[in-house]
């Protein structure tokens, strides 16, 4: 494609999701495969999924966990699915006044946006 880094990398996201061929040369052509129907949404559990889609502002772990929990997952699943979510850089533990406090990145609502309005029940 030529022209800047990102600009390429946007077209071969493009391509992988439209279903085209696309080849990477530098300097011998690596053909890449085609993607066609995968979603960000498979990426992530469901806890995960309820997690993200509920968490649109900093919130206490107390008043979160309860809330997923009542989408049908055990404590320790949705204690996981935040410890997994940290490790990706998606939500960050803090504590404030001896409470831990749940906080969102800024591309926890890029993410959302691909994963529909609703928590899905387990």
């Amino acid at each position: 494609t030529g022209g800047t880094k990102i600009l390429t990398m946007a077209a071969v996201l493009v391509a992988f999701q439209e279903g085209v061929d696309v080849w990477y040369c530098d300097p011998n052509p690596v053909r890449l495969p085609v993607l066609r129907g995968v979603r960000l949404a498979a990426a992530f559990s469901g806890a995960e999924g309820s997690v993200i889609r509920l968490l649109r502002r900093a919130m206490p772990l107390e008043l979160l966990v309860p809330t997923v929990i009542e989408y049908g997952f055990a404590r320790r699943t949705v204690l996981a699915s935040i410890h997994s979510l940290a490790s990706k850089g998606l939500v960050k533990i803090a504590t404030r006044d001896g409470r831990a406090i749940l906080q969102p990145s800024p591309r926890l609502a890029l993410i959302r946006a691909h994963l529909g309005e609703e928590p899905e029940k387990a």
